[in-house]
């Protein structure tokens, strides 16, 4: 009876994952905010449920989330108020911000430059965290179920907005619902998303996860061949097929930064399935894409080839640096860039930056100091009790790769319908040490799992 809610719990959280990109990417606060509130919701239950029985506990509580704690003692840190000479000295950014506007003001204030964003930030994380540990329990063959469903999602985004962008009005949403917004190169619809960056997030993830499930079916082992096993030949030519469809898709929303996570995240499955006994197969395949992507002559080429994308984010990033001087420590409070960044801002007086295009940076910018030391731990803890699934280390390493490269020139985990799906993954390609809810005994099953 457990096992059957804690099952449909799952299903219930991975189908409102699914349906959020077609929300217009569940950007906007009215869709984000009640999905993360549910995953918060099912996931205290789900762990409630799990915890219960017996033969799951832990008595040193769950490894996953004592390694995510420091995140949530961040936020607690930025969000607690502070006398105001306290604050002048910790943070002389957030001491400008409160007290400046008046200089008799002896009221205490946190941290964070925006209370409102940080706790929605809050929010935002522990709602992803609750999809985590929904999804981190499934057995094998729901996982691997799990993980085709989201490359047939991503299919059907592609498809979607290729259809879009060939009907009578393609910036309006699924070609009917007209938007009030500036409509230009930089900002415009594509597919069910208000921006092209963030729709090319979904069809890179599943270009790169397409070819890692693709990588688990090759088999190269001596004395073996594909040809011999026509079950997985075909799902190998499927998955390629569909990995190159998804390519050909981000190429065409003109997203620079999508279509070269895309390739990477593709690449990284190619370098590591041929090894060095076929690494010139493996180049000769990257360069036989790159050179059927110029051909195509899409809007991504054709945007790479007139503009680099380093020099339209590097003269931006240099401004955004400046900002760490007031933030050193503490940052300027999770998820309160706009609020820190435009008071700062002299690069483009007439464009308001919400975000960093660049998520790496925008995480020190936020979280100071500190929130570095934070990540460093987390990350630490997580290699050490989370394990990766054997027959998932393909699809994690090419979704990983692909999301990392476009944050590192967009923010692709600040959009919640694609950090959703990045949860997923890792969700669904992982296992926290010591908690399996259906443990499978079926030949080829992972006993031993790899860090």
């Amino acid at each position: 009876r457990v096992d059957a809610a804690v099952s449909a719990i799952r299903l219930g959280a991975f189908a409102s994952v699914l349906v959020a990109p077609f929300l217009f990417g569940a950007v906007e606060r009215s869709i984000w905010i009640p999905l993360c509130e549910l995953w918060i919701a099912l996931g205290i239950i789900s762990f409630r449920l799990t915890s219960a029985d017996p033969s799951r506990r832990r008595s040193s509580g769950d490894p996953a989330f004592l390694a995510l704690l420091p995140v949530h003692i961040l936020f607690l840190i930025q969000l607690c108020p502070l006398p105001v000479f306290v604050l002048r000295f910790i943070s002389p950014g957030s001491y400008a911000a409160y007290v400046l506007p008046d200089l008799h003001d002896g009221k205490w204030h946190p941290i964070s430059v925006s209370i409102g964003a940080t706790l929605e930030a809050w929010i935002y994380v522990a709602g992803l965290e609750g999809l985590f540990f929904c999804l981190s329990g499934a057995s094998r063959d729901g996982r691997r179920r799990m993980l085709c469903a989201i490359a047939v999602a991503s299919l059907a985004l592609g498809a979607e907005g290729l259809w879009q962008s060939r009907s009578a009005h393609p910036d309006w949403l699924y070609a009917r619902v007209p938007i009030f917004a500036p409509v230009g190169l930089q900002n415009s619809t594509f597919g069910p998303y208000f921006n092209r960056n963030h729709f090319a997030t979904i069809t890179a993830l599943g270009a790169a996860l397409c070819a890692g499930l693709a990588a688990t079916r090759v088999q190269l082992e001596r004395g073996r061949s594909l040809l011999q096993d026509q079950t997985s030949l075909a799902w190998v030519v499927s998955w390629a097929g569909a990995s190159g469809f998804l390519l050909l898709t981000t190429a065409a929303s003109g997203s620079r930064s999508g279509l070269l996570a895309a390739l990477f995240g593709v690449s990284v499955v190619l370098v590591r399935k041929f090894e060095r006994r076929h690494l010139l197969a493996s180049l000769t395949i990257i360069l036989g894409l790159s050179v059927a992507l110029l051909l195509t002559g899409a809007f991504a080429i054709e945007r790479l080839a007139n503009s680099t994308i380093v020099a339209s984010r590097v003269p931006a990033w240099m401004d955004i640096v400046t900002v760490l001087r007031f933030f050193p420590a503490f940052g300027s409070g999770i998820g309160a860039f706009s609020a820190a960044y435009w008071p700062y801002q002299m690069n483009v007086r007439y464009e308001v930056w919400l975000h960093a295009h660049n998520d790496y940076l925008e995480w020190i910018i936020e979280g100071g100091l500190l929130g570095l030391i934070v990540l460093f731990v987390v990350v630490r803890r997580l290699r050490r009790s989370v394990l990766i699934e054997a027959a998932g280390r393909e699809p994690l390493l090419a979704a990983v790769s692909a999301f990392a490269l476009q944050a590192f020139f967009d923010f692709p985990a600040r959009i919640p319908a694609n950090a959703a799906l990045f949860v997923c993954v890792l969700a669904l390609t992982t296992t926290r040490d010591g908690w399996r809810d259906q443990p499978t005994t079926s030949p080829g099953s992972t006993v031993g799992s790899q860090k």
